[in-house]
């Protein structure tokens, strides 16, 4: 019993110092690994500030267009409001009464005053037929 000790003994050194190479490799190969996730999160990390900040200037250019898109579109009912009105009164039909008071959209976009030249260009015929394509043909449901 005495040789199966001894060499239990003089192998003890030799197992032990195997399993702390194993160990130590693991350790290394567990580091290299979390290097390389901690690089990558710091990359996309510093990327999340450029993207949101992209984000924002094109939310904001988004928003921007929108208004002036609309201001347009308020400019051009104005415009369509007058030359019904002005259509209106030469076939003599008098013009809706403001008692109503203001237009409340009126006062969120400015208007221009239409030029003389503007409204000689843009006025339509008040006689004689006039042709229109339909270009969509649908029923409005209530939803």
């Amino acid at each position: 019993m005495r040789a199966a000790e001894g060499d239990i003994v003089l192998c003890c050194p030799r197992l032990l110092s195997e399993e702390v190479d194993k160990a130590e490799h693991e350790l290394r190969v567990a580091q290299t690994e979390f290097d390389r996730q901690a690089e990558v999160t710091r990359l996309l990390l510093e990327g999340i500030g450029s993207t949101h900040l992209n984000h924002l200037r094109c939310l904001q250019d988004f928003a921007e267009a929108q208004t002036v898109f609309y201001a347009q579109c308020h400019h051009h009912m104005q415009d369509l409001q007058r030359e019904l009105h002005r259509c209106a009164n030469a076939d003599g039909i008098p013009p809706p009464s403001a008692a109503g008071g203001s237009d409340p959209a009126s006062s969120a976009f400015p208007s221009e005053p239409l030029t003389s030249e503007a409204a000689c260009s843009s006025q339509l015929p008040v006689t004689g037929s006039r042709k229109a394509k339909v270009l969509y043909d649908y029923d409005a449901h209530d939803a």
